[in-house]
């Protein structure tokens, strides 16, 4: 069968639909199916987060900068929101790495609405109006709102702030999306199957993003910072890790 995907998202989340239909329609066990690619490198950032979410155990280990873990990139898509505004790139980026409480098909479903009608800036701060088939722009629109509920909290108290300020908002949406469960719950995902080595990868990334942002609040806590600048000496002080 041949499936072609809208995005490098769309193919994982086919791909997981798949396999969980084929188990419990045709009686085959998740470790009859491989999932191969020219890059696996380029889905790294989509796979766990989706397959979790299916309920599917999936191995793949291979040792990734932090820059690379969907936590991580959450985090950056959020200050170049705070900094640019609503981007296409950076608005999907947060709802792929699957932090957010958006089902997989509603994440698919709303990426291919804003990439339909080259969505941007503003616009997302208003109900989308634009044609769809009966019941999926309830479905968008719901997704919108309960993601700039978030992103706009954080977007006005990262303005004119300090690097404590900035890092305390960042935090305050790690609590509203339960960024450090959903990690753990990946970790216990990993513990079932004994793949002790993602277990406690899984545990150490968020100590790392909290070590690494508590180190920026010691050195420059008071100084003022833009979102775009905040954003790169994270990632620097990541990198050392």
């Amino acid at each position: 069968r041949i499936y072609k995907g809208s995005d490098l998202f769309d193919e994982v989340d086919f791909a997981a639909s798949e396999i969980v239909r084929l188990v419990r329609e045709e009686g085959y066990h998740f470790s009859d199916f491989v999932i191969t690619a020219r890059s696996l490198e380029d889905y790294s950032g989509f796979l766990e987060p989706v397959f979790s979410e299916y309920g599917i155990p999936v191995f793949y280990h291979k040792k990734t900068p932090l820059s690379q873990k969907p936590p991580v990139q959450l985090i950056a898509a959020l200050l170049t929101i705070a900094a640019e505004g609503y981007g296409e790139d950076a608005v999907q980026t947060c709802l792929k790495t699957g932090f957010f409480p958006v089902s997989g098909a509603d994440v698919s479903l709303f990426c291919s609405y804003i990439q339909k009608w080259k969505l941007r800036g503003n616009r997302f701060l208003r109900p989308f109006t634009m044609e769809e088939e009966a019941g999926k722009l309830d479905r968008i629109n719901a997704v919108r709102e309960s993601f700039t509920t978030v992103t706009e909290n954080f977007r006005q108290k990262a303005k004119n702030a300090t690097v404590k300020e900035l890092s305390a908002a960042l935090f305050e949406v790690f609590t509203q999306i339960g960024l450090e469960a959903e990690l753990q719950k990946m970790a216990d995902f990993y513990r079932q199957y004994e793949e002790q080595a993602l277990y406690a990868e899984q545990l150490q990334v968020y100590g790392l993003i909290v070590s690494a942002i508590d180190e920026m609040v010691a050195v420059c806590g008071e100084d003022a910072v833009t979102p775009a600048t905040f954003r790169e000496l994270l990632l620097s002080v990541l990198e050392e890790r």
